[in-house]
This record gives C-alpha cells, sequence and structure tokens, in this order.
C-alpha cells in the first residue's frame, strides 16, 4: 500500500501582487461570507472573487515575494525525509495547488492518503471546519482510496515539542552550577534593575474589517501581559475600515487600567504611519484639516487615540495581514466575527456625517 501525505497550509498574497486586486479579493471574501447578496448580484461577485482567485493563485513565487510558500515547500522536503513518503503541499487559500488539488494528485499517486497540517491547536476555522469539507468531498471523489485526517494533534505531544525548543535558547535549570559552585558574579549597576515604578510591558494586536467599506464593521483586539490575555471585540452596523482599525487601538489601550508601555500591532497602515509619522498630530495642531487637501477624516477617533498616547507610551508597529501570524489573525476573526453580529449600534458620527470631536460611538 502506498501512503501520500498532503501537508494542508494556509498560504499568503505575494508581495509583489497587486495590493489593489488583494484588497479587492478581500472585500469580496467578506461581502460573500456575510450573505448579505443574492440573486444576479452575488453571481456577479462570484465570478469576479473566481477570477482574482485563480490570478492570485497562478502568481509566480519565490523565496522573496512569498517566504509563507518557500517556508512551505522547506518544511514538505523535511517531511518527506523523515517518513519516507511522497509529500504534496496544498493551500487554503492564496496559492496553488489547492487543497482539493492536493488531494486528486496524491489519491491518482497512491491508494491511502493521510493529511497533516502544523495548525496545532483547536479553535481554527482552516483546521476544524474547511479542510475536513475539503477531505470529504475528496472522500466522494475518490471513493476508493483511504483518505485519512491526521489531526488534532496532541496537547501534550505539542507542549514536549514546544519545551524541547525553548530549552535550545535556555538550558533547563537542571544546567545551571549548583549554589556552591556558582561564580560571584559583580553586583549590576543600579540602572539595570526595574524599578517597580516603571510602567509595565503590554502587547496588544488589533484589527478592524468592514463588509463592503462602507457596511457594517468591527474590530478585534488581544492584549497580552506576562501570561494574562484578554480578548475584546464589537462593531457598528455602518461603518468604514478605517474608522474601525481606529477603534481597535482606542479600544484596546483604553481597557489598560494604569500607565503602560504598550508595543501595538496593527496590518493598517493607515493607522500605524498616521501615528508613527506624526500625520495625526499635525492634523490636529491644523484644527484637523490636511492643508489643501481638505479635512482629516475621523477627527472623533484620533482624537480619542492620541488622548490615550498621552497616557501611555506606546509603540505603533506595522505586519503584513493575512501572512500567518497567529494573533493578527486571531484579530482578523475577532473583527470578522463582529462585523456580522445582528443589531449592531450605530456609529453615530459616521451616520450622521458629522465628523466632530464628541465621543458619540457607545451611546
Amino acid at each position: 500500500m502506498k501512503t501520500v501525505i498532503v501537508l494542508a497550509m494556509h498560504g499568503a498574497p505575494p508581495n509583489d501582487f497587486s495590493s489593489r486586486e488583494t484588497a479587492e479579493l478581500f472585500g469580496l471574501h467578506a461581502r460573500l461570507e456575510a450573505g448579505h447578496v443574492a440573486g444576479p448580484e452575488r453571481d456577479a461577485l462570484e465570478r469576479r472573487f473566481a477570477e482574482l482567485d485563480a490570478k492570485i493563485r497562478a502568481w509566480p513565487r519565490t523565496a522573496q515575494n512569498d517566504p509563507f510558500w518557500a517556508g512551505s515547500q522547506e518544511l514538505a522536503e523535511h517531511l518527506g525525509q523523515a517518513s519516507g513518503c511522497e509529500v504534496i503541499v496544498g493551500y487554503n487559500e492564496f496559492c496553488a495547488p489547492r487543497l482539493d488539488d492536493a488531494l486528486d494528485q496524491a489519491a491518482a499517486y497512491g491508494n491511502r492518503v493521510i493529511v497533516v497540517t502544523p495548525m496545532m491547536t483547536r479553535g481554527g476555522e482552516h483546521s476544524e471546519v474547511e479542510i475536513p469539507a475539503t477531505i470529504q468531498r475528496a472522500r466522494e471523489r475518490h471513493p476508493e482510496i483511504k483518505i485519512v485526517y491526521a489531526w488534532p494533534l496532541d496537547v501534550a505531544t505539542i507542549a514536549q515539542f514546544l519545551a524541547a525548543q525553548v530549552a535550545l535558547f535556555v538550558p533547563p535549570i537542571s544546567d545551571e552550577p549548583s549554589a556552591g559552585n556558582r561564580p560571584q558574579l559583580e553586583p549590576e549597576p543600579a540602572v539595570a534593575l526595574r524599578h517597580t515604578n516603571e510602567p509595565k510591558q503590554v502587547t496588544l494586536f488589533t484589527d478592524g474589517a468592514c463588509i463592503g467599506n462602507p457596511g457594517p464593521g468591527g474590530y478585534g483586539v488581544v492584549l497580552l501581559h506576562e501570561g494574562q490575555r484578554k480578548e475584546l471585540s464589537g462593531g457598528f452596523r455602518l461603518t468604514t475600515n478605517n474608522r474601525m482599525e481606529i477603534m481597535a487601538a482606542i479600544v484596546g489601550l483604553g481597557a489598560l487600567k494604569e500607565r503602560c508601555s504598550a508595543t501595538l500591532y496593527s496590518d493598517s497602515r493607515y493607522l500605524v504611519e498616521s501615528m508613527t509619522q506624526g500625520w495625526a498630530k499635525q492634523w490636529r495642531a491644523n484644527h484637523w484639516r490636511r492643508g489643501k487637501r481638505g479635512k482629516a477624516l475621523n477627527p472623533d477617533l484620533w482624537e480619542q487615540l492620541l488622548d490615550l498616547c498621552d497616557q501611555h507610551k506606546v509603540e505603533f508597529v506595522w505586519v503584513q495581514g493575512h501572512a500567518g501570524h497567529r494573533e493578527n489573525e486571531r484579530c482578523d476573526q475577532l473583527s470578522m466575527q463582529a462585523a456580522q453580529r445582528k443589531d449592531l449600534p450605530a456609529d453615530h458620527v459616521y451616520e450622521e456625517g458629522e465628523q466632530s470631536l464628541t465621543p458619540t460611538l457607545f451611546d
């Protein structure tokens, strides 16, 4: 019996693919998933989505324009060497071959197919919903082939693997010299000591989403501090993607109960560059005008965010979206789920067309 392994991976957009078309693809996916369109309009959206999906999957890949693709191929090569089986990589999105196509290819080569994925933990839509559905379709196409999904992974095994990885960088306690043999070190200078009155270090991941833009919108936040984790999300019935990106940062920083030193990661260049380049401060100093280009948008939210940044020490860092970063992907999931909730409140400032400074979003 010949066994073929199919390695199921996420996939990521190549960095030299049209950013406009990438954004359009995400927007179409969100609108189709929301289910608010039907009939001829939905048919047209599905045709356009299929056209863009085929184009981005067929885009030539290299280690330079798609490091995730290169890493997937490297993992497949090592998996083949370790297992002695042929390994075919299949992608859920953005890359070729599709997971469906990879399963068909594997079924043509062997009479037993094992599907495995490095998506380790429970709760992911790819591993728990999309991959099983794809496998079921393949079983219906190839009833003579035994197709096994080698998932979920054993949590204890994952923990052992991660512990071994940690040990590569931090020697285990048993390897440290005993108290009697430990060399006597000179005291560290006082400046190296961390005083209790220093602000706590907090990491935030934020994301905003909008179905249609403008349309129903949501925000998602993940806060991390010394092993503690908190997730926040919310949404509005009619808003914009940029407003939700700013709102995510406001909600995240607003959740801090004391002055903190925060690193905030976002895939929104609009948010990150407006803060790191000082544009938002300039707009406020100019009474929310952008010189000859007219009024600055969203002053009600920028005002709140700037006030929060005066209370905390905040570093804004841009990360590439939909590139496999766990916490960024989680924020994206939270924001999309929030945007799809029923009975969302109104974003009064946006709906009334009043870019005032009155914080009415939480009425």
